[in-house]
């Protein structure tokens, strides 16, 4: 198919119908007689009159306007702006011979598509005209989808989509880019310079230098600033776009909040601290070498269990360093071999000696585990429970059972054997933990010495150990004596053949003493909270015997402070640190002289900038005591101000600890409602203005707002 064959198609599947407008019966008909031959399928409706024109306007079924300059009842220029007015992609074709250049000017800056001389010659003219407007057409409406794809784009992507000027001035944001800023509509955000949606200016600085140098950034992650002040971490990728000169037209980058992802890693990483801890303190020995033997990581109990230190034990083969006895490497070997190759993915092992540090064995329960990276078997970790007096107590009772009853008569531990819901056996030293008799316990069920709220969990181990599953070795349980009492116990319980038939041996072991000490030390550590609390309530009451009609202020201020950061929903432990930051926070004062702190009438300006040291004298008291808080930090800020205006440092918004805000605050409202030597107390209404009034510029506006519903809305007063 040729292509003009080809292009006379795409002229009839856009072309429908055309408009010929002209007075002038044989032009007309040489009109139609030129175009039927190239399109014979399009209809060509001939207007005759402004009654035709009108009709044709209203139905709007034409799809193509070709008309003469000079009609007796319009002319061509009024026909041109018509038909735009309703149709403005429908082309027109003007084909006059009393046009000039000048009329032919002024129609194409009105909109014609073309313009044609009528004469003869020019007929033929008239197809190649009509096909030349209609690709015209079809590149506007493909040039307009595809502006309308990159649209949609633009705005659906799930990322935010940016364009800078080279000095920061945002041209251009989609949707997820403004939400991601906080801003209601993007004229908001147009206002604002990327530079200081930076957090940092340092990271701005970095990022506006690779792009500079570079010509792109990519993954760079900073934190940002949203239009309500609160931050958030961005990943960055943005490049230079560059004129045919290389010089920078603008920038256009994307940006994806990774806020979320960071919490996780900082949670990831809090989590392996945890892990260590545990590792560290499980209460038994822990070695982890790689497949080759190669210590990889051993805990402080395997450290003192061997007698040596961790920097001589990582990096050495396991084997080689004279722990595990002679006879028993193979045996480690072999279940270090089975768990490698997945066979076993635990691996037990009660009869595998490990040599102490003083020289002797000991009888270890290991409990072998791979370890697996990107799903590869590469380590294998080892928990070793020292069971050296248990097996000797297993020995025994399999040698001879009187010597069995001997052993375990002298154990310091109760040990008893049941099955089938009976004691088949008990020591008397389950008797002493349990206060019953042998008889006694004989002639009742196991169940009745386990307090009601840990039969479950017993039960539940028991069951999942006869089905042969992984259980804990041992675990705390509480007994019932007979008199009532509750003592706890640590059980260790093992499986084994008792008098030919299947039962569990259970050493007990009583820990009542311990608890008991654990829950005094957490009454210690009460107490000594306590004692903390009123050594800080004295300082303040020292510092307020100076100024007797401050009296309280401190009080008042800390109760305030403590329920606006309750509003807020902040973390306890923060709170209690709001709380003791606010009891002592003008203990600065002291260094003040008493007659300025009482004086009635307005201070001196030296006098008064004596006053405002206070802050600093409190820091220089309190930074060298260990609180669990940054106390002397907040004591130092709680007279900055959001706007800088605050002393002692002139602290701006971003550099202002939330909790020297809270304390600001609390400090305002108690000290306006409050009389003072040199004037009364302000009214409620006038006090809560100044907050009102300055939130945003003086105040930070949540500690305001809290502040505002808990005195206005919950009813909040002073003690």
């Amino acid at each position: 198919m040729s292509k003009d064959r080809k292009q006379d198609d795409i002229v009839r599947s856009i072309l429908r119908t055309i408009l010929l407008i002209d007075d002038n019966p044989d032009d007309r008909a040489l009109t139609v007689r030129a175009l039927s031959l190239e399109f014979p399928n399009i209809e060509m409706k001939q207007i005759k009159n402004a009654q035709d024109f009108s009709g044709a306007l209203k139905d709007q079924k034409f799809d193509l306007v070709i008309t003469d300059y000079k009609v007796h009842w319009i002319d061509g220029l009024d026909v041109l702006r018509k038909v735009k007015e309703i149709a403005p992609d429908c082309p027109v074709i003007m084909f006059t011979g009393t046009g000039n250049e000048e009329i032919a000017v002024s129609a194409m800056k009105a909109g014609l598509d073309d313009y044609v001389i009528k004469s003869p010659k020019h007929f033929v003219r008239l197809p190649a005209a009509v096909r030349s407007v209609v690709d015209r057409l079809m590149q506007r409406r493909a040039r307009k989808k595809a502006e309308a794809r990159y649209q949609a784009l633009f705005e659906d992507v799930p990322v935010g989509l940016y364009s800078t000027s080279p000095e920061g001035k945002i041209l251009e944001a989609n949707p997820v880019f403004i939400r991601m800023f906080g801003h209601p509509n993007r004229e908001s955000l147009m206002k604002v310079n990327m530079a200081d949606l930076h957090f940092d200016p340092e990271d701005h600085t970095r990022w506006l230098n690779s792009m500079q140098q570079d010509g792109f950034v990519r993954g760079f992650e900073s934190l940002m600033r949203r239009r309500d002040g609160s931050v958030f971490w961005v990943y960055d990728n943005a490049r230079s776009v560059v004129d045919a000169d290389g010089k920078t037209k603008f920038f256009q980058g994307s940006m994806e909040d990774i806020t979320e992802r960071k919490y996780a890693d900082e949670a990831l990483r809090e989590s392996k601290e945890r892990y260590r801890l545990l590792y560290e303190y499980a209460g038994n020995a822990i070695f982890t070498y790689d497949l080759n033997f190669k210590l990889i990581d051993v805990n402080k109990i395997a450290c003192d269990f061997t007698g040596k230190r961790r920097e001589d034990l990582i990096g050495r083969n396991f084997l080689e360093l004279d722990i595990v006895h002679t006879d028993d490497v193979a045996t480690v070997k072999k279940d270090t071999e089975q768990l490698a190759s997945g066979a076993k993915s635990r691996v037990v092992v009660s009869k595998e000696r490990f040599k102490h540090a003083e020289g002797r064995y000991s009888i270890m329960e290991v409990t072998g585990t791979a370890i697996y990276k990107e799903g590869k078997i590469v380590a294998i970790t080892n928990v070793c429970r020292d069971v050296t007096e248990r097996e000797r107590l297993l020995v025994a009772l399999e040698e001879s059972e009187e010597k069995y009853r001997t052993l375990v008569e002298h154990s310091s531990d109760g040990i008893f054997i049941y099955a089938n819901n009976s004691f088949m056996f008990v020591n008397d030293q389950l008797c002493k933990i349990t206060d019953y008799a042998k008889e006694e316990l004989y002639h009742t069920s196991p169940w009745k010495i386990i307090y009601p709220n840990d039969r479950d969990k017993v039960k539940d181990i028991d069951l999942r150990r006869k089905m042969g599953e992984d259980v804990p070795k041992a675990y705390d349980v509480r007994i019932v004596t007979r008199s009532g009492d509750i003592r706890y116990c640590e059980f260790a319980v093992t499986r084994i053949v008792y008098k030919g038939e299947d039962a569990n041996l259970v050493s007990v072991r009583n820990i009542t003493d311990r608890k008991q000490m654990e829950d005094e030390l957490q009454q210690s550590l009460v107490k000594l909270e306590n004692t903390i609390q009123n050594t800080l309530q004295a300082m303040a009451k020292i510092q307020e015997a100076r100024d007797p009609y401050t009296t309280g202020h401190q009080l008042r201020v800390a109760a305030l402070a403590q329920e606006i950061a309750k509003e807020m929903y902040l973390p306890e432990e923060w709170i209690r640190g709001i709380h003791v930051a606010a009891l002592i926070h003008d203990i600065g004062k002291i260094y003040v002289p008493a007659e300025i702190l009482s004086r009635p009438s307005k201070l001196t300006t030296s006098e008064f900038a004596l006053v405002k040291t206070h802050p600093s004298v409190g820091y220089d008291i309190l930074k060298t005591i260990e609180f669990p808080w940054p106390i002397a930090d907040v004591v130092l800020q709680h007279h900055e101000r959001l706007d800088g205006s605050g002393y002692p440092r002139g602290l701006k918004t971003g550099n202002i600890l939330l909790e020297a805000q809270i304390l600001a605050v609390a400090d305002v409202v108690e000290a306006m409602s409050s009389h003072r030597p040199y004037r009364p107390a302000h009214s409620l209404d006038t006090t809560l203005e100044e907050i009102s009034k300055n939130k945003g510029r003086l105040y930070e506006p949540d500690v305001v707002d809290s502040c505002l519903w808990l005195i206005t809305g919950k009813g909040f007063k002073f003690n």
